[in-house]
């Protein structure tokens, strides 16, 4: 169940970061610089093709003067905890947000974000983060802040949300729970024939 899970998210994966990124386009930003620097192509590509990399590389590029270089190496799930855990202080929010959606992250990092409510928006969207936790962040959450589609975007998505968005008039948010198995899809109605 949990490799089907993860299978779904990983299917999933970039439909979240181009929802949640928001700092237009990080693979081409990110070719675009590194080929400038003369990285190798192949390089390059296993960066953003999120492909697993060396220590040292996953080292180096969190450290790299570009928020979108940095930015990929927080949503590949193969970096190092160690390199996650110092990408989630990043000075972007942008980077944070990456750290945020990662479904690589463990509890520890979880919590460590959780201080950090101005990616709340990532990490509800975060089949990692317990339960309790996305209550938290639900009702303290203002409706200006970020709507309710986060949630439903979480495979996870506690079952209150659940009620309250199927009572919603939000349609994205009922697609998502819909693409999650949270949600009947809408009934088929046959064409009526009328016989003169």
């Amino acid at each position: 169940m949990r490799w089907i899970m993860l299978a779904v998210l990983f299917s999933l994966f970039p439909m979240l970061v181009s929802c949640i990124a928001g700092s237009g386009k990080p693979v081409e930003n990110s070719e675009k610089v590194l080929r400038k620097e003369k990285v190798p192509e192949e390089l390059i590509s296993s960066i953003t093709e999120r492909k697993e990399l060396t220590y040292d590389e996953f080292r180096k590029f969190a450290e790299h003067k570009n928020h979108n270089v940095r930015y990929l190496i927080a949503v590949n799930h193969y970096t190092p905890k160690d390199v996650l855990t110092r990408l989630a202080d990043d000075r972007s929010r942008f980077v944070r947000r990456g750290v945020s959606i990662n479904p690589a992250i463990d509890r520890d990092l979880v919590d460590k974000l959780m201080k950090d409510k101005k990616i709340y928006d990532g990490l509800v969207t975060n089949p990692v983060v317990p339960e309790e936790l996305l209550l938290q962040i639900y009702d303290g959450r203002k409706k200006a802040e970020f709507p309710i589609t986060f949630f439903a975007q979480n495979p996870n998505c506690p079952e209150r949300i659940i009620q309250d968005i199927l009572a919603s008039d939000d349609v994205m948010a009922k697609d998502y729970l819909r693409q999650n198995g949270h949600y009947p899809p809408p009934k088929r109605y046959e064409p009526v024939i009328i016989n003169p």
